[in-house]
C-alpha cells in the first residue's frame, strides 16, 4: 500500500473495496475542512406525488450522496462509482458503514453461548438458553431481549437483528465476513481461556456428564471472567445508545481516533483533496 493511502476494507459479504470508491467529490471548507454538500432537485416519483419541490444532497458531479458524503442509489444503499451496492441501507450506523479492515479482530467465541452440544443439530431448533442461563438464538449465539446478538462480557450489541441472516426460521446468523476466516483472530490468554471453557463444556456433554461444566473451577472461572470483562469493556466498551464502541486496530488504537500525528491527521483530508484535484483537472 502506498504512503498516505487507506487500506482496503470489507463489507458484510466479504467483498473488498476502497473507501474512495464509495465517496463523492466535494469542496471542503477552508477552516473546518468539512465537505460542502451540493443540492439538486429530487425528481423521483415519490417526490413528484407530494406536489412540493424537493431537493436531495449530491456531490460536484450531481451524484446522490448522504449527509456524510457516501454515494447512494435511489433506495439509500451505499454504492461504488460503478453503481454496485457495497452497503445496504439497513447495515449503516448513523449514515456510516461499519469499518471492517483485514486486521480487525473478531472471534466467534465472543458471542457463543456455553453449550454442551451443537444446538443447530436440534431438529426442533427450540433451544432458548445456554448452560449459564443466557438467552441464545437458533445458532447458539448470545442474544438480548430484542434478539440482537451481544458479547458475553458487557452484553453490548455486536450485531443488530436486522443484519442477521435467516437460519432455521429465525434471523440468527452473523454476516459472512465474520465467519469467513478472513479477519484476524485474537491469540491471547483470554481467547485461549475462553476456547478451553467452551471445549470443556462440549467434551463433558459428549461424555454424558450433566450440565457440561465442572463446578470445581467456578471460583477461578469467575475471577478470570471478571478480568476478561474489564479488558473487553475497555477495548469494546458500550456506548450510550447500547451499541458497541468502534473497533481498534492491531495496536489497540481506536480506528476512528488514530493518533493525531501530522501524517495520519491529514490522511482523510488528503484523500478528499486528491479527488477534488482529479475532478477539477478533468476537461469539460
Amino acid at each position: 500500500m502506498e504512503k498516505g493511502q487507506l487500506p482496503k476494507l470489507y463489507n458484510y459479504d466479504g467483498r473488498m473495496y476502497k473507501m474512495q470508491s464509495i465517496m463523492g467529490v466535494f469542496e471542503r471548507d477552508n477552516h473546518s475542512k468539512e465537505i460542502k454538500l451540493c443540492a439538486k432537485e429530487d425528481n423521483s416519483q415519490a417526490r413528484k406525488r407530494g406536489g412540493t419541490k424537493k431537493f436531495t444532497s449530491c456531490d460536484q458531479r450531481g451524484r446522490k450522496v448522504n449527509s456524510t458524503g457516501y454515494l447512494l442509489d435511489e433506495r439509500g444503499n451505499i454504492i461504488d462509482k460503478s453503481g454496485n451496492i457495497i452497503w445496504r441501507s439497513h447495515e449503516l450506523l448513523y449514515n456510516e458503514p461499519p469499518k471492517i479492515f483485514p486486521f480487525t479482530e473478531f472471534s466467534i467465541n465472543w458471542i457463543k453461548g456455553t453449550l454442551d452440544r451443537d444446538v443447530t443439530q436440534n431438529p426442533r431448533h427450540d433451544d432458548e438458553y445456554d448452560l449459564e442461563g443466557q438467552r441464545i438464538n437458533s445458532m447458539g449465539y448470545l442474544i438480548d431481549s430484542k434478539d440482537n446478538i451481544i458479547d458475553r462480557w458487557s452484553k453490548s450489541i455486536l450485531f443488530k437483528k436486522d443484519v442477521l441472516e435467516d437460519r432455521f426460521g429465525q434471523e440468527a446468523e452473523i454476516p459472512y465476513i465474520f465467519r469467513s476466516g478472513k479477519l484476524k483472530r485474537p491469540d491471547d490468554e483470554i481467547e485461549k481461556h475462553l476456547q478451553k471453557k467452551l471445549d470443556k463444556a462440549m467434551t463433558r456433554g459428549r461424555s454424558g456428564l450433566a450440565g457440561g461444566q465442572d463446578d470445581s473451577e467456578d471460583d477461578d472461572m469467575l475471577s478470570d471472567l471478571e478480568k476478561i470483562e474489564r479488558r473487553q469493556k475497555h477495548k469494546y466498551g458500550q456506548m450510550d445508545d447500547g451499541h458497541l464502541a468502534p473497533m481498534v486496530d492491531v495496536e489497540g488504537q481506536d480506528i476512528d481516533d488514530i493518533a493525531p500525528d501530522q501524517e495520519q491527521r491529514g490522511l482523510m483530508g488528503d484523500l478528499m483533496m486528491d479527488h477534488e484535484e482529479q475532478f477539477n483537472d478533468q476537461p469539460e
